[in-house]
């Protein structure tokens, strides 16, 4: 059973390589339902007890280059035509953590409105995304009190997510 998989923009540089880990300190503001990567050693972020530190690792699974041929590709795109479908594994669960830490990165996940970039908005509205491209496709964990190993999986039902889907089916553990 696999972890998450998201497919990000702009995923051109070394921040997203093959596999990596981040680990960001985030701060949630509840008058507007977000979080945002800050500095904790920051004196107005130092003593701030709703300062959580935040960390996730994750793989590319595949990096697709969109040409002139996809019905997606646009000229002189700010991301590079660069799209990757990335498998997480979320070392803490903090508020929007995922998207909020690749979008930190420069790396928003296609149709985040909340997190993303004009490019990946729009990119996700052309490809009817109506959610960001994310997905807990299979959760494991153990019985707290049989110590069974339990798992739930579900097959995504948004038309981005289940390309998504069919593509990690390849790679699950």
């Amino acid at each position: 059973c696999g972890s998450p998989v998201g497919v990000l923009s702009d995923t051109s540089d070394d921040s997203v390589a093959n596999s990596h880990t981040f680990t960001d300190y985030l701060l949630r503001d509840a008058k507007t339902n977000t979080s945002h990567v800050v500095d904790p050693s920051l004196p107005t972020y130092k003593t701030n007890k709703e300062v959580k530190k935040s960390s996730l690792s994750f793989k590319v699974i595949n990096t697709i280059t969109l040409t002139d041929d996809s019905p997606f590709y646009k000229e002189n795109c700010p991301y590079g035509n660069i799209l990757s479908l990335v498998d997480i594994d979320l070392h803490t669960g903090r508020h929007h953590q995922i998207r909020v830490q690749f979008s930190h990165r420069g790396h928003a996940l296609i149709g985040d409105t909340k997190y993303g970039s004009a490019e990946s908005i729009s990119l996700g509205r052309e490809m009817n995304a109506r959610v960001p491209a994310l997905c807990a496709f299979c959760l494991k964990w153990k019985h707290p009190v049989t110590k069974k190993e339990l798992s739930v999986e579900i097959q995504p039902d948004n038309s981005l997510m289940r390309g998504v889907y069919n593509e990690a089916e390849n790679f699950r553990d």
